[in-house]
């Protein structure tokens, strides 16, 4: 396969402007997927590049016009859902055609499957596990309510880990395209660049730039925004004037230890307990008395299973929850006031999972590009100032650590080797 390509860029350079006018200046010659996290972007990616998406209800119907369209040889925009969808035969078919993949936005490339304690016995008793980990099918010929695991076991994309069970997606998914690039940030260190070392997936990092129309004559007629190959090259850019991030010692000292506000820490505490209630008023506070800020400009987030309690009895606040994974997004650019109410970490087991594969990211990286995703889909992405929460002490010193970067010009985040990482931590929603 060839070298997959990492658009790795800072937020607002221009990456989706730049897929835009690749797809239309090479459409004629190239049948593309692009893939990208929302409908809406799915509705504008067509617009702009006229070119197809599924529009069934229901994800079945979706997969089988999708199914329709690479074999008339159309290029399409779906969501990611839909591109991991794709089976072995859809995939034979973009090889065939030599299809180019473009992806918004990095994908879970290695995940673990919710499943019963029950349930994985059962597995225990249909699978047998190498010396590798890999999980394999006794049955060939099973049908029946594991048939999606046995799928993925006929992949060999079935892992276990101790009692654990790890999915990695279908590397056919990238190796079946002529070309692939792949839109992100800060993609040195995440789990998706793991995930292409432990399965030998080549890549190369590429940025964006300007690519200038030349008359005969040799003179410059305009500038287009596209994929240049090397390290981005951003401008510096001094986003400590624009974030405000609370400095209150009160509101804060619920997050000073190093593992506070993470998945566990959460998961042992209930609505009523101290920490809870202090962490809950500490947004209130901030909505109200630090900001004094309106409804329509309020955004937080939390873990998923959790966030119900930092909301009042009253209910305030809870039509201002965002999802915590949010990307790619522009809903919230009127939002100035935002609250980010966790710590992040990675599950355990999937650390476990790669760094036996000698392919460890840096959990610090993934968390600082986490939490950046989620800031920018506020109004900080249309260069307006902002006010932010982050009661955890880990993830302030994180995001400072980058904007005094980026106000220096620099955009690559140095690799951390941090001790204090337990296994006690389990952060994945």
């Amino acid at each position: 396969m060839n070298t997959i390509k990492i658009v790795d860029a800072r937020m607002g350079r221009g990456k989706t402007t730049a897929a835009i006018n690749y797809i239309n200046a090479h459409k004629r010659e190239t049948r593309f997927l692009y893939v990208t996290p929302f409908l809406t972007e799915v509705a504008r990616i067509r617009q702009k590049c006229g070119i197809e998406e599924p529009s069934g209800e229901e994800d079945h119907t979706k997969l089988s016009e999708l199914r329709g369209y690479l074999y008339a040889g159309k290029s399409v925009s779906l969501t990611h859902s839909l591109y991991l969808s794709m089976d072995d035969e859809m995939l034979d078919v973009v090889k065939d055609r030599r299809y180019t993949l473009i992806i918004d936005e990095t994908i879970s490339t290695v995940d673990k499957p919710e499943i019963t304690a029950k349930d994985r016995k059962i597995l225990d008793d249909l699978t047998v596990t190498d010396e590798n980990g890999v999980i394999s099918w006794i049955d060939e010929d099973y049908s029946g309510k594991f048939d999606e695991y046995k799928k993925l076991a006929d992949h060999a994309s079935l892992y276990r880990v101790d009692t654990t069970m790890i999915n990695t997606v279908n590397v056919k998914l990238f190796s079946s395209f002529d070309q692939v690039f792949i839109m992100t940030y800060l993609f040195r260190g995440s789990i998706m660049e793991a995930y292409f070392r432990c399965f030998n997936l080549p890549y190369e990092i590429w940025g964006v730039g300007l690519d200038s129309g030349i008359t005969d004559s040799g003179i410059i007629v305009g500038s287009t925004v596209t994929f240049v190959p090397g390290n981005d090259d951003p401008p510096a850019v001094d986003y400590r004037k624009l974030i405000t991030i609370v400095d209150n010692q009160q509101m804060n000292e619920v997050g000073d230890y190093y593992t506070a506000l993470s998945m566990n820490w959460y998961a042992n505490r209930p609505y009523h307990s101290p920490d809870i209630c202090k962490l809950r008023r500490g947004m209130q506070n901030f909505f109200k008395n630090i900001t004094h800020s309106k409804k329509c400009n309020r955004l937080w987030t939390c873990f998923k299973d959790h966030h119900k309690k930092l909301i009042p009895d009253d209910g305030s606040y809870a039509a201002n929850f965002l999802q915590i994974a949010s990307r790619a997004t522009n809903k919230y650019v009127g939002c100035s006031n935002l609250a980010y109410m966790v710590n992040r970490f990675y599950d355990p087991n999937l650390m476990k999972f790669l760094a036996s594969k000698g392919c460890m990211p840096d959990h610090e990286q993934c968390a600082i590009s986490d939490m950046l995703q989620w800031i920018w889909r506020s109004a900080v992405r249309d260069d307006k100032p902002i006010n932010l929460y982050i009661p955890s002490k880990r993830m302030r010193d994180l995001l400072t650590r980058w904007m005094d970067m980026a106000a220096d010009g620099v955009d690559i985040m140095p690799s951390t080797d941090d001790s204090t990482f337990n296994d006690s931590i389990t952060d994945k929603e």
